[in-house]
C-alpha cells in the first residue's frame, strides 16, 4: 500500500515523486542512495547577510540560532 506523494528535489537537475509511505520503510531508508547520501555528515553552510562584513554576519547567526530562527 502506497498512501501520498510527495514531490522531491535533488540538486538542480532533478525533481522526482516518492510515496509517503512504503511497506519495508527501513530497507528502504538504508537502501535508497538518496537517504544514503542525506544521512552522511555534512558541512553546514550559512549564507545569510551576504552583503553585510564577516564579523555581522556571525553575530547575526549567533543570536538567530539562540533564536531559534536560523537552519529554516
Amino acid at each position: 500500500f502506497i498512501a501520498d506523494t510527495v514531490n522531491c528535489e535533488a540538486g538542480d537537475k532533478f525533481t522526482f515523486t516518492m510515496p509517503r509511505v512504503v511497506p519495508d520503510q527501513r530497507a528502504t531508508f538504508e537502501n535508497d542512495e538518496l537517504f544514503r547520501k542525506l544521512s552522511r555528515e555534512s558541512e553546514v553552510k550559512y549564507t545569510g547577510f551576504r552583503d553585510r562584513p564577516l564579523d555581522e554576519r556571525q553575530i547575526r547567526f549567533q543570536a538567530d540560532v539562540r533564536e531559534g530562527h536560523a537552519g529554516d
